[in-house]
């Protein structure tokens, strides 16, 4: 990864075609590749960018001390010289120390000899916040993603809506009574953010969630006894039903043999292969979880382009890392979308409308700094809406431009299709991410995806004895 990135940094700096096996094999020290970097370059182009490259160095006051001699008798660099270097470092800093003590602090509070800068946090984050509309300002406040929805401002109920709600309010604590009485028991020592989802004080006594001990098929039984359809299956995660025999038996005979940590599975190959042939992509690797999915694809994207910007849509969700828990504004600006993210996690995001010629253009004319568009191709919020020719459209920008076409299909992979999404509209991204379905109820994330960028997490194909 690292020799990727020196490639990479190389191509953007110099114009210069060099890849990761020429790093690898050909230019293995600094010497070689400055020998390299001699013969191939102009001697304009080297000398503009060795200038460049200065880094502008700010100049504390000059002072006098006086150097120790700590060189050892034996001269051979041992811990003695060493030690006596380190001391001569820590004698200069407490020199500068008492040389500067009166003049380094300027009357606004400012290190003499270095740039000004903004002492005042509150102002800071001020002049980093985006300038929001109306509408924007309540798009903020509204939860996102899995966020607990609370209103705390009590409803105005009707006569016959009070008598309603109260003899429901009763039937329902009857039937569910274990529950409630667990949810209370656990509340003090237990944070759980869908325990509390749905609060109204109106409703505040059916505010609890249905505590499970059982499940088979579709059907799950909570601990009064109570048996129930669950039409989410999972929240989507169990195509095949709760415990299907031959999932529950593999999982058995496999804990019986033991779940490793550390060495690698014997069955990873052959499911990596096995994912290749389903996505119809080349190479793939696996994680724990979707969110670490996306998260893996963006920096593969951002490894590759040497790019930092990445596009998603509004509507669209892509899990619980903090850059892509994000909201945008009108004006292109981007914001955090939770409490506890700051405003610089999600600085790199541009968040654009889904669907619309507008966002065509724009990733279009910035392509130079998109790293990555990240789809989710089918939006589990909006799944009626599937705009397949704005899709194609993108499919070709990203190519024109070499920027990466990332599909989330961590939902709808392998159940509209064995490929997906891509299956279905015939549009192949770069990269691909996956979890849910593929685990069979137990948490997994996949990536997948093209050669050309798979091979920034560990260098590509190689054989031993080449």
């Amino acid at each position: 990864l690292l020799l990727t990135q020196v490639a990479l940094t190389l191509k953007k700096q110099f114009s210069l075609p060099i890849t990761f096996r020429q790093l690898n094999e050909e230019y293995g020290t600094l010497d070689l590749l400055a020998g390299y970097l001699d013969a191939t370059l102009p001697a304009e182009t080297q000398s503009s960018h060795a200038m460049q490259s200065q880094p502008q160095v700010f100049q504390p006051q000059s002072f006098n001390y006086n150097q120790p001699n700590t060189t050892s008798a034996t001269g051979n660099g041992s811990a003695l010289d060493l030690i006596g270097q380190q001391l001569q470092i820590l004698g200069m800093q407490i020199s500068l120390l008492q040389a500067n003590n009166q003049s380094a602090v300027t009357q606004n509070g400012q290190l003499s000899g270095l740039p000004p800068q903004n002492l005042n946090a509150a102002e800071t984050e001020n002049a980093q916040a985006p300038e929001l509309t109306p509408e924007e300002e309540i798009e903020i406040k509204k939860p996102f993603g899995a966020a607990a929805r609370i209103e705390k401002q009590s409803a105005q109920l009707t006569e016959k809506q009070a008598n309603f709600l109260e003899e429901l309010t009763k039937r329902y604590n009857e039937k569910t009574k274990g529950s409630k009485a667990y949810t209370q028991k656990h509340r003090a020592h237990m944070a759980d953010p869908r325990v509390v989802s749905g609060f109204k004080p109106a409703t505040k006594e059916l505010v609890y969630s249905i505590v499970i001990n059982k499940s088979k098929g579709s059907r799950v039984w909570d601990i009064d006894g109570n048996e129930y359809v669950d039409a989410l299956n999972g929240f989507g995660s169990n195509m095949l039903g709760y415990q299907p025999d031959f999932i529950k038996n593999a999982l058995i005979e496999q804990i019986e043999k033991g779940y490793e940590i550390g060495p690698q599975h014997e069955l990873a190959g052959e499911v990596s292969a096995l994912i290749c042939e389903f996505t119809k992509f080349d190479r793939a690797g696996l994680c724990n979880t979707g969110s670490e999915a996306v998260l893996g694809a963006m920096r593969i994207a951002r490894t590759v382009t040497g790019r930092s910007i990445i596009v998603a849509f509004t509507g669209s969700y892509h899990g619980i890392m903090d850059e892509v828990i994000v909201r945008g504004s009108k004006k292109l600006k981007t914001f955090p979308a939770a409490p506890g993210i700051l405003p610089e996690a999600v600085q790199n995001m541009l968040i654009l409308d889904y669907g619309t010629e507008e966002s065509l253009r724009i990733i279009e004319e910035r392509a130079h700094e998109i790293a990555a568009v990240l789809v989710e191709p089918i939006q589990s919020r909006r799944a009626d809406f599937q705009p397949i020719e704005f899709l194609k459209k993108l499919r070709k920008i990203t190519e024109d431009t070499e920027t990466v076409l990332i599909f989330d299909e961590v939902i709808s992979g392998f159940r509209f299709h064995p490929q997906g999404v891509q299956g279905i509209f015939g549009i192949q991204a770069d990269l691909g991410t996956y979890g849910k379905v593929a685990g069979g109820g137990i948490s997994i994330g996949i990536i997948a995806g093209k050669k050309k960028y798979m091979d920034a997490l560990d260098g590509g194909f190689w054989q031993y004895g080449d």
